[in-house]
């Protein structure tokens, strides 16, 4: 990726996702943040459908790299963070896509308050097979002190504190 260095890196480990992957990649820029400060990595974890070609047909929308069998989720996530070039990296899953403004407001959380980890609700979404019927069902950010401990074990922490909560609402196209 040419140009300034990013400043938020987002790493998608995909296997046979074609269906989704191309949502979940434009959801990286969509009403977030310039796309300058964006970059994407898509790691095919060996998928057998029609993944490889759409990623290639989003060219320099993402880098994108195929392994040649499938290794695991943890494993692409893996060489993706290895990839990353960007101040901050965040993990997407292929079949999901960000809220529109929510990248905004992770990357103001994270650059105000100085934090190393920002971490979000999300919202889960079913859609009908057969209509555009949808629903809706919100989660609030899980609490991090078990998470925390958990990824890093040695790091004893003096004090946490909650830098900051922002929320945005869902609104449906009309």
């Amino acid at each position: 990726m040419a140009g300034p260095e990013p400043h938020i890196s987002i790493v998608i480990p995909t296997f046979n996702r074609a269906r989704f992957i191309q949502d979940a990649v434009d959801s990286c820029y969509i009403g977030n943040v310039a796309s300058s400060m964006v970059e994407v990595i898509v790691v095919d974890d060996g998928s057998t459908d029609d993944t490889s070609a759409i990623l290639e047909e989003l060219g320099d929308r993402c880098r994108h790299v195929r392994l040649g069998a499938n290794q695991g989720r943890n494993r692409a996530r893996n060489i993706g963070k290895s990839m990353a070039t960007g101040r901050y990296v965040k993990f997407l899953d292929s079949d999901d896509v960000l809220l529109q403004g929510s990248l905004a407001v992770e990357l103001a959380a994270a650059d105000d308050s100085g934090a190393d980890l920002v971490v979000s609700g999300w919202v889960s979404v079913t859609l009908a097979a057969q209509s555009v019927a949808r629903s809706t069902r919100p989660f609030a950010a899980p609490l991090m002190d078990p998470v925390i401990d958990s990824l890093l074990p040695d790091v004893r922490c003096q004090r946490r504190r909650l830098s900051m909560h922002e929320s945005w609402s869902l609104t449906q196209p009309g």
